[in-house]
């Protein structure tokens, strides 16, 4: 699951799926500075673009997104597909 949040907070901006499966902006051009991910335990974390210093894959086909400070989240999501999510 991801959804794309501009700057102007939650709600404001949130966007559905494209047909290419990247985040579609709401409301303004090009892509927006977050995007929204719901983790293997149901959370969801609004993750900005810039912020990802790492992706993998999973042994199980899902993906991992390393954040700042080491904190690690796992989407069932293949590589391909995030990749898609932070262009």
């Amino acid at each position: 699951m991801v959804s794309a949040v501009n700057k102007h907070g939650s709600g404001a901006g949130t966007a559905a799926m494209s047909d290419d499966s990247r985040p579609a902006s709401k409301g303004g051009p090009g892509p927006s500075r977050f995007v929204v991910v719901r983790d293997r335990e149901g959370r969801r974390t609004a993750v900005a673009r810039h912020a990802v210093s790492a992706v993998g894959e999973t042994e199980d086909g899902g993906s991992f997104l390393v954040l700042p400070g080491g904190r690690t989240i796992v989407v069932d999501e293949t590589l391909d597909l995030v990749m898609q999510w932070l262009a």
